[in-house]
């Protein structure tokens, strides 16, 4: 099975930081709209980005990649994920996880003069605050799926010792 998944930024999407999961023996293809970076965050992903491809095989289009390891991606930049569960059967392997990070435009630091009132508003005002919303954003997300879990695990619970052995 494959899909398609067009990744763009946007200053109000917060799945930008969360991860999608792949199912063993699927295959998604993402197309980038900005530069950014793909990151795995659970499993192994055979990755292989659009040509034209020269020299050594590690420059090639074709990438396996573990937990914690990224790719950077170009704009208009295409690459086809799946998978990968070498001398695992597929009925044990398990699915991975993977995220994707545009590149935020340049922070400004303090250090540099800016060239106008209108880059030093931007580079040390309204980036830190898009930062900050986007992580916020992020927080609220996990704490309600964590909210929504014990939820659940309560549930079980209250069932489980409900049932006569």
């Amino acid at each position: 099975m494959s899909a398609t998944l067009e990744l763009q930024s946007s200053p109000s999407a917060a799945a930008l930081t969360e991860c999608w999961k792949l199912d063993v023996g699927h295959a998604t293809t993402l197309q980038t709209h900005q530069a950014g970076v793909f990151r795995v965050a659970q499993g192994k992903v055979w990755a292989t980005l659009d040509g034209p491809h020269t020299g050594h095989t590690m420059v090639l289009g074709d990438h396996i990649l573990g937990a914690g390891e990224t790719l950077r991606l170009q704009p208009g930049q295409r690459m086809v994920i799946e998978s990968w569960h070498l001398g695992e059967e597929a009925t044990q392997a398990e699915p991975a996880y993977f995220s994707w990070e545009p590149v935020s435009e340049a922070v400004w630091d303090g250090r540099h003069e800016a060239a106008s009132a209108g880059a030093q508003w931007r580079g040390g005002v309204v980036q830190p605050s898009r930062d900050l919303a986007q992580a916020l954003r992020s927080a609220l997300a996990a704490a309600g799926r964590l909210a929504l879990g014990l939820v659940g695990l309560g549930d079980y619970l209250v069932v489980g010792r409900g049932r006569a052995a």
